[in-house]
C-alpha cells in the first residue's frame, strides 16, 4: 500500500467517532449485534468501513480504493471486477464491492453479523 493511502486511513480512524477497537474489544462483540471488519488487524465497525472507502473512493478512484479495501480485510481481489458496473460511480462500484464482501463474509460465519 501506499503511504499516503496508509496515512490516509489511520487518520480517517483516527479522527472518525467511532474508533477502531482492540483485539480483545472485538472479541467481547463476537456473536454480538456490532458488524464490521477487521482492517490491518483492528475492529473497525461496518459504518466507519463504508465511510472510509466510499471516501477514498471519491478521492483515489474505484481502482486503488478497492486494491485497499481487499489488502486491508483479506476479501479476494477477484471480486473487484465482479463488483465494478459500468456506468456506475466509483462510489457506487465501491458500494458494492464492499456490500459483497459483507455478505460473503457473513456467510462464511454461519450468519452471524460480526466478521
Amino acid at each position: 500500500m501506499e503511504k499516503n493511502i496508509e496515512q490516509y486511513m489511520s487518520e480517517f480512524l483516527a479522527n472518525h467517532d467511532r474508533q477502531a477497537l482492540s483485539d480483545d474489544a472485538a472479541e467481547q462483540v463476537v456473536g454480538g449485534e456490532l458488524a464490521g471488519l477487521f482492517l490491518n488487524g483492528k475492529f473497525v465497525d461496518e459504518e466507519t468501513v463504508y465511510n472510509l472507502f466510499l471516501n477514498m473512493a471519491d478521492l483515489y478512484g474505484y481502482d486503488i480504493a478497492a486494491n485497499v479495501f481487499c489488502e486491508s480485510t483479506g476479501f479476494s481481489k477477484v471480486e473487484i471486477n465482479k463488483a465494478h458496473r459500468g456506468g456506475a460511480s466509483d462510489k457506487e462500484n465501491m458500494y458494492c464491492l464492499i456490500t459483497q464482501c459483507f455478505t460473503t463474509f457473513s456467510k462464511i460465519e454461519g450468519g452471524g453479523k460480526t466478521f
